[in-house]
């Protein structure tokens, strides 16, 4: 009986042991930024030996001018992982495409680089990055330009309070189209408030500004789900503002540090 006694409070001060080393860890890990959902990149890079993996799946209504239809997308797959304490690699695989009533089915590009945070204030709230890009083609005769093109985005953000949050890009690129550079600009801009402890908002508004052909004004927002310091859940909705933009589209996702 003694011995039982014992052994059950051994076992019981190593419980309680191991679930304050783990508390302590994750006091210790900084804040999960993903870079998803949404069109606005964030400023922070994974830390140091640790890894991102952010997957999902959207749908994205067309009006009839480019086609009509709906095309589902995934996986929205973007590894990155820490290097320095400013900087990360990146890695976008290919999303897979399938568009309805028997459309055309295929991979999209690839793409390689790194997320550089060049500026953060004293007091940590606002920050500054720049993300260049380079696209590796899948020469998927639907959905790949054929060459490697490259892209800048300029990311910066800034916090208020306990709960808000603003994040602003302008993205730069010069894709492939019919044979020929076209050369794109991008800006956006996204406000986030944190409703819990676990859960906040997003509303943004983002363009793309081609050279040659309409805009693609979007307005969109979602919510946000973070239960473990290590995991995100996501949804979004999203509705197009010009004749160059989607209709609607939807989407949902997950995003892991280990």
């Amino acid at each position: 009986m003694h011995k039982s006694l014992t052994t059950g409070r051994i076992v019981g001060a190593m419980a309680l042991a191991a679930m304050c080393l783990q508390m302590a860890a994750f006091a210790d890990v900084s804040p999960l930024t993903p870079d998803r959902p949404g069109f606005t990149n964030g400023c922070d890079v994974v830390p140091v030996g640790m890894t991102h993996l952010e997957i999902g799946v959207g749908e994205t209504w067309t009006p009839a001018s480019a086609g009509g239809g709906h095309t589902v997308d995934y996986p929205e797959a973007l590894i990155r992982h820490g290097l320095t304490p400013k900087l990360e690699a990146r890695v976008a695989l290919p999303d897979r495409f399938d568009m309805s009533g028997g459309g055309s089915k295929g991979w999209g590009d690839a793409a390689v680089g790194v997320k550089w945070k060049f500026y953060q204030s004293k007091d940590g709230n606002t920050k500054a990055a720049l993300i260049p890009m380079a696209s590796i083609p899948s020469h998927d005769s639907n959905f790949s330009t054929g060459q490697v093109d490259p892209s800048l985005t300029i990311a910066g953000q800034t916090t208020s309070g306990s709960r808000w949050g603003l994040s602003a890009n302008i993205g730069l690129s010069n894709p492939t189209q019919n044979g020929s550079r076209n050369f794109s600009t991008a800006p956006s801009v996204s406000a986030a408030y944190q409703l819990t402890s676990t859960l906040s908002m997003y509303s943004e508004l983002y363009d793309n500004i081609p050279k040659t052909g309409p805009t693609s004004p979007i307005a969109d927002g979602g919510l946000i789900l973070v239960p473990n310091p290590n995991t995100q859940y996501d949804i979004e909705a999203g509705w197009g503002l010009g004749s160059g933009a989607p209709i609607r589209f939807v989407g949902g996702g997950v995003s892991l540090r280990f």
